[in-house]
């Protein structure tokens, strides 16, 4: 149990993928309802439409892009601590060491089971991140390790962090 890579998920991936060309579909066809069908023109509306079928390019094009991106390990448990990557928080603190983690626990959040990292020190990762309120969720819940990304199940990441979480503390 030196190291173990889980890597992010493709399959899931995809799904965003469709998502955002959904968006731009039926953005595009909004679009076209009101240019074309519809007696009157809603400026207001018309921008706030193209602005979310500009949403959905963006989407598309950051999902390309984390899919043909070299570095696909969107989790890294070795001796030293644990790096995830599947949450803009988590990839600005990196490393997390062992000893540094208080407590895991379980938790949800928006419908997706996540594994908190209870920090014993959380000054220490969070002036990593930037909005106060991420700084005061990570010091009071810790730091969400989540698998809605990933190629594995929850229950398996729950039990590889605990693994490595009794192991190397």
């Amino acid at each position: 149990m030196e190291e173990t890579i889980v890597n992010f998920s493709n399959k899931k991936r995809i799904k965003l993928l469709f998502g955002g060309m959904a968006l731009v579909i039926a953005s595009l066809a909004f679009i076209y309802f009101m240019v074309n069908i519809s007696k009157k023109i809603g400026v207001p509306t018309l921008c706030a439409t193209v602005i979310l079928a500009l949403f959905g390019v963006f989407m598309m094009a950051v999902t390309v892009k984390n899919m043909v991106s070299k570095d696909q390990a969107g989790l890294i448990l070795n001796s030293g601590g644990i790096i995830f990557k599947g949450t803009p928080a988590a990839r600005k603190i990196g490393q997390i060491s062992w000893t540094d983690i208080e407590s895991l626990s379980v938790g949800t959040v928006y419908n997706d089971p996540l594994v908190f990292l209870k920090l014993s020190n959380p000054e220490k990762y969070t002036h990593a991140v930037s909005p106060k309120q991420a700084q005061q969720d990570i010091a009071s819940r810790g730091v969400g390790v989540g698998s809605s990304e990933l190629s594995i199940g929850f229950d398996e990441l729950k039990n590889l962090i605990e693994q490595y979480y009794h192991k190397y503390r």
